[in-house]
């Protein structure tokens, strides 16, 4: 993880536990009639399993909602998770054969479990995709906006980020909920969209001053140590 990046996390963190009263930004959860439950975070979803009223709860993140618009038939959607110095990594990965010159539209919405309510807040977004070649680029926005407001705009030439695109959206002090609306425009050869929800661990009580000044130095620490991203495999094709 870069420096950028980890103070980034840093200043969402600090603001995410100086408002932990508060319990974040509370949105609507989806809407579930059938639940696909993945005890570890990890499983595999094909795109034909979709249908209303289905949702995937991926440990304590729940996925549904799903308006998977007209990304590849026989694709599918695959979670992992990952936890790197305190900061729980949700990723959920959509794969396919991506066609090239096409537009990609699809919406769905991510929300804390009910019964991590308390305790848990989403305090970042982060995006990628997987091309080998040609130039292709990412969108994503978010309801609730988090910052930057205008979401994310990825663009890669074969495998290499250009310079100018934002891969990451951060929220403070943190948000419950949220719907992710998506567009990719593949000018390549895309054969997956990578989506990452980062969650920092809420305090179920009012901490002591001591706890407070604690939290800050490992709070700095992480902003300031240059850390790697989480080590997610990332998926490939269907």
């Amino acid at each position: 993880m870069s420096n950028t990046r980890a103070q980034k996390l840093f200043l969402a963190a600090a603001s995410t536990f100086a408002a932990s009263l508060a319990g974040g930004a509370a949105q609507a959860t989806p809407t579930c009639s059938t639940t696909i439950v993945l005890t570890d975070g990890n499983g595999t979803v094909p795109f034909s399993s979709v249908a209303p009223g289905l949702c995937v709860l991926a440990l304590d993140k729940l996925y549904g909602d799903f308006d998977l618009g007209n990304l590849p038939i026989g694709g599918t959607m695959s979670f992992q998770h990952a936890s790197v110095d305190g900061i729980e990594h949700h990723q959920l990965s959509f794969s396919g054969l991506y066609l090239t010159d096409t537009t990609y539209d699809w919406n769905y919405e991510v929300a804390v479990a009910n019964f991590a309510v308390s305790h848990l807040n989403i305090i970042g977004l982060d995006a990628d995709f997987t091309q080998t070649a040609g130039t292709s680029t990412l969108t994503k926005f978010t309801d609730p906006a988090g910052n930057p407001s205008l979401g994310i705009v990825e663009t890669k030439i074969g495998p290499f980020v250009q310079p100018g695109s934002e891969t990451s959206i951060v929220y403070a002090p943190g948000v419950t909920d949220m719907t992710i609306f998506e567009r990719l425009v593949d000018g390549g050869t895309v054969s997956s969209v990578i989506n990452t929800v980062n969650q920092i661990v809420m305090p179920s009580t009012v901490p002591e001053p001591a706890t407070l000044a604690l939290l800050g130095a490992g709070l700095i620490g992480l902003g300031i140590v240059r850390r790697r991203r989480p080590n997610i495999a990332r998926a490939s094709a269907a």
